[in-house]
């Protein structure tokens, strides 16, 4: 599967804690300064990624998640092949 990592979005005045909170986080508000972040892109979500949570969000049902057990070995193997 290929990806677009050249492409980054805009997401100053987003809400988005690396960049809008950088004053009263660290108390610098410079918009040349650059927060590297390890698990926040500035990347859009891949197009698998969305469309799993659309799918998610068109059953209009957003309680918790009944059945795991397909989850759990997907992440177990996961584990199981790392480490």
């Amino acid at each position: 599967m290929t990806y677009d990592f050249d492409t980054q979005l805009a997401i100053r005045g987003s809400h988005a804690a690396k960049y809008d909170n950088l004053d009263r986080t660290f108390g610098v508000d410079d918009p040349e300064i650059i927060p590297m972040w390890v698990a926040d892109m500035d990347f859009p979500v891949a197009p698998a990624v969305r469309a799993a949570l659309q799918a998610e969000v068109d059953l209009g049902y957003c309680g918790y998640f009944g059945n795991a057990d397909a989850a759990s070995q997907v992440v177990a193997e996961w584990y199981r092949s790392r480490h």
